[in-house]
This record gives C-alpha cells, structure tokens and sequence, in this order.
C-alpha cells in the first residue's frame, strides 16, 4: 500500500514538474525590450530617444550589479566574521554604507540622464511620474502600504 501511494506521488510531482518547465518554456520574454519599459510608454519617447534610453539603460543596471555585488561581498565578509573576536564591524559597515550612497547616486544620475532625453512636454510628465513614485515609496524604498482602520 505504502508503495503503491509513493509511485502515485512520484507521478504527481512529474507531471507538475513538466507542466511547470513547459509554462516556464512557453513565457514570452520581455527582459530587456525597451518598447515596454514603462519610463518610454508614459513618455511617448521616438525612436532615437528609445535607442539612447537603452544604452543609459544598459549602463545603468551595469553599474548596480556591480555595486549590488560589492555590496553582498562586504555583507558576507561582515556576517562570516562572527567567530572572530577580535574583528571590528566598522570598517565594513561603513563601506556598506557608502556603497548605498554610491548606489542612490547613480540612480540619481540615471534619472538626470534620462530626464535630459526629454522635450519640455516629456520633461514635464517625467517630473510628475517621479513625484508620484517618491510618494508611493516610505522609507528605504518599500511601499507605503495603508493599515486598515482599527477595529
């Protein structure tokens, strides 16, 4: 009996790994397709906007993967060093830190970048699309989500 309810789950764990590798085969890709980034919808961008968009693009998630990886190294460094005694946190959590500064300042650059590709028109609906985004972000970047009325 006991067999017989292990070659059944055995079948069933198959057939759902099938059928999820043929969804995952199956999905459209759309990484890495400026054409639906939501920046070059809202703003209406033209082709040549489009194509200087992408290499800023490009450039920029370079430049955070890089930082994102400096930044998992010195974590790891910090968290690995536990049972050391004599080891001082400080050093690598202020390079921690200014890591995230040297990440917002590229974000801030990138947006300064793309803001230059704009004409007045898409300029203006860029500042308002950057608004909106600050104020539906709270602190350290997480959604402001609105607790329901006490009970």
């Amino acid at each position: 009996m006991r067999k017989k309810i292990l070659y059944i789950f055995f079948i069933v764990l198959l057939l759902i790994n099938g059928v999820l590798l043929y969804m995952l085969i199956q999905k459209p890709q759309k990484k890495g397709n400026s054409k639906d980034h939501f920046l070059t919808q809202k703003l209406e961008f033209n082709e040549d906007q489009e194509v200087r968009f992408r290499f800023l693009d490009n450039e920029h998630r370079k430049q955070m993967r890089h930082i994102d990886a400096q930044m998992r190294a010195a974590k790891e460094e910090l968290f690995n060093s536990f049972s050391d005694t004599a080891f001082s946190p400080v050093i690598i959590t202020e390079r921690i830190g200014s890591l995230e500064t040297k990440k917002e300042q590229e974000l801030y650059a990138f947006f300064k970048q793309v803001r230059q590709l704009c004409n007045d028109d898409q300029a203006k609906k860029f500042d308002l699309i950057i608004k909106e985004a600050l104020h539906k972000r709270g602190p350290k970047g997480k959604r402001d989500h609105k607790r329901p009325p006490p009970r």
